[in-house]
């Protein structure tokens, strides 16, 4: 089962190549991984070419001053594959991230749409904090489905398309695409 792996980013600098560096370290590979850089100017956008560079696995595109939803859309309508998986740049994901939340695909072919677990991105204690007040513990997110995000979810394109794909909104996103 091939899976294209999605995301967006925003003058991440500080962040990037850390959350790069959990994408590289999957013990299950994306066989494309498409990035969409809705316009940073603090160096992101050179960062991720960097990479793409060296793994051509890796596609980045920039698209100033679009929103989450739009860039989401333009990273899958580029998708090669039928499996999508989408992520944020505010997470680190764990190794095994990838296999998991795409397993269930491989194990019945009628799932439709998975979602996982996930862990904000901390640079101090004050944003450890501020993830589990938005976030939670990751273990409860399945108990309070608010919780349940982009950062973390994979779906058929197929889907994707019957529900006309992400809105067009720098937030809540998301959420708006869930319901």
């Amino acid at each position: 089962m091939k899976v294209s792996l999605v995301t967006t980013v925003l003058n991440e600098v500080d962040n990037i190549e850390e959350f790069l560096k959990s994408v590289i370290d999957q013990t299950k590979k994306p066989d494309e991984f498409i990035i969409v850089d809705g316009g940073s100017t603090d160096g992101t956008y050179e960062i991720l070419k960097k990479y793409a560079k060296k793994y051509k696995w890796i596609k980045v595109f920039q698209i100033k001053g679009a929103s989450i939803g739009k860039g989401r859309n333009y990273a899958i309508k580029k998708a090669k594959n039928e499996i999508i998986a989408c992520t944020n740049v505010g997470c680190i994901l764990d190794k095994d991230w990838l296999k998991e939340i795409t397993k269930p695909f491989t194990k019945n072919r009628n799932v439709d749409v998975a979602v996982g677990i996930y862990k904000p991105y901390y640079a101090n204690d004050f944003e450890y904090f501020q993830g589990l007040i938005v976030v939670g513990e990751p273990g409860k997110i399945f108990l309070n489905p608010s919780r349940m995000s982009s950062q973390s979810i994979a779906f058929k394109k197929s889907v994707w398309k019957k529900v006309n794909g992400y809105p067009n909104l720098s937030i809540g996103e998301d959420t708006k695409f869930k319901y």
